[in-house]
């Protein structure tokens, strides 16, 4: 039987997965018991350092990176 070429994975990564493991990986106290990100958690876990404001101020208009 002659060989057979080489399959390939042919499927997108899923980066948002990807995103989602390393987050954990880096805080898994932020971790739920079904796997997904307490968001409350991670806040109280990066302390200071998150912006938890809900209003924001910004100016953008069509050329303004010009």
């Amino acid at each position: 039987m002659p060989d057979q070429p080489e399959k390939l994975d042919l499927r997108s990564m899923d980066l948002t997965d990807e995103k989602r493991q390393e987050l954990l990986n880096l805080f898994p106290e932020a971790r739920t018991e079904d796997g997904k990100i307490d968001f409350d958690r991670l806040k109280l876990t990066l302390g200071e350092t998150v912006d938890v404001g809900k209003e924001r101020y910004g100016m953008n208009w069509p050329g303004k990176a010009e």
